[in-house]
C-alpha cells in the first residue's frame, strides 16, 4: 500500500487508534488512562503489535510471513538510523522511539519471538510458552513502561514484563478454539491439552503475582501497562468458573463484572 508521504500527526494517530479499538480494545481501556501526550505513543505501540501479530493469518506459507517480519526489522533499523518512514503505524513508532528513547533490544526479542507464530508447531514444555509469551506481549509492556517512566528501573521492567507475559498466557487459553480451528496450538507438547491449559493458567497466576510483589516499587505514573491484570485475573477467574473449558468461556461473553473490577482498581489507583 501506498501511504501519503506527508502525513501527519493526527493521521497517524487516527490510523492506530483505529486499529487498537477494533483489535485491542481492552488495552486501549487501560492506555486511555495516561496523559494525551504519552497514549498516543502507546497506541502506536498497540498498533505494532497487531501488525505483526496478524502475520500468520495473512500469509499462504512461513516464508512470505518472514518476508513481513523483515520488512518491520528493516524499518525499524531505519527509524533508528533517523530515517522518517511512511507506513502510519512506523510513524507513530518512530514518534515514540525518538521521543522515549525506547530499546531496540525490545522490539528485536520481540519480532525473533513472533517468528515463531509462523511455525504452527506447539511450544515443547511450558517452559517454552512462558519464554515466548515474555518475549512478545512482555516486551510489548516493557516497551510501554519506558514510554511512561523515565529509565524505569528492574523492578518496574520485571512488573510490566510479568503483566503483559500473564496477558498473552490468558489471550492464548481464551483463543484455543480460534487457533483449533487453524489447525494451531501454543499448549506445550509435552502435556494433555486439560493439563496444559491447568498449567497455563497457574503460570499466568504466577506472573500476576510476581507483578503485584514489587507494587509498592511501581510509580502511578506504570498504571495504564499495569491495569491489565485486572482484566486477565477476572478472565482467570472465569475460566476456572467455566472448568477450565475456554468454549463455555468464550459463549458466556465478557460479563458487566470485568469493567466494575476494572473501574474499581483505576479509581483506587492499584492493580
Amino acid at each position: 500500500m501506498n501511504w501519503n508521504l506527508h502525513m501527519n500527526k493526527n493521521q497517524w494517530v487516527s490510523v492506530c487508534s483505529e486499529l487498537v479499538y477494533k483489535y485491542d480494545r481492552d488495552r486501549m481501556m487501560c492506555i486511555s488512562l495516561a496523559p494525551i501526550e504519552k497514549r498516543e505513543l502507546l497506541l502506536a505501540i498497540l498498533a505494532f503489535n497487531h501488525e505483526i501479530s496478524i502475520i500468520p493469518e495473512l500469509v499462504s506459507e512461513p516464508l512470505l510471513g518472514e518476508i513481513r517480519i523483515q520488512w518491520w526489522t528493516d524499518s525499524l533499523i531505519s527509524i533508528y538510523k533517523g530515517e522518517k518512514p511512511e507506513h502510519p503505524v512506523a510513524l507513530g513508532l518512530s514518534a515514540a522511539i525518538q521521543t522515549c528513547g525506547l530499546s531496540k533490544c525490545l522490539f528485536d526479542h520481540f519480532l525473533v519471538n513472533r517468528s515463531f507464530d509462523l511455525k504452527r508447531s506447539r511450544p515443547a514444555t511450558l517452559d517454552d510458552l512462558e519464554i515466548y509469551a515474555r518475549g512478545t506481549s512482555g516486551a510489548l509492556h516493557e516497551l510501554m513502561a519506558e514510554v511512561l517512566v523515565d529509565k524505569p528501573n528492574k523492578k518496574v521492567r520485571n512488573a510490566a514484563s510479568n503483566a503483559g507475559t500473564a496477558w498473552a498466557l490468558v489471550g492464548l487459553l481464551r483463543a484455543i478454539p480460534f487457533h483449533e480451528s487453524q489447525g494451531r496450538s501454543y499448549l506445550p507438547s509435552n502435556m494433555n491439552s486439560d493439563a496444559g491449559i491447568v498449567a497455563v493458567a497457574k503460570a499466568a497466576e504466577r506472573c500476576i503475582y510476581e507483578a503485584r510483589s514489587v507494587r509498592q516499587h511501581v510509580p502511578y505514573s506504570l498504571l495504564p501497562v499495569m491495569l491489565p491484570i485486572t482484566l486477565v485475573e477476572y478472565n482467570l477467574r472465569k475460566l476456572i468458573r467455566c472448568g477450565y473449558d475456554p468454549e463455555v468461556f468464550n459463549l458466556r461473553g465478557p460479563g458487566v463484572g470485568r469493567l466494575l473490577s476494572f473501574y474499581w482498581k483505576a479509581l483506587r489507583k492499584r492493580y
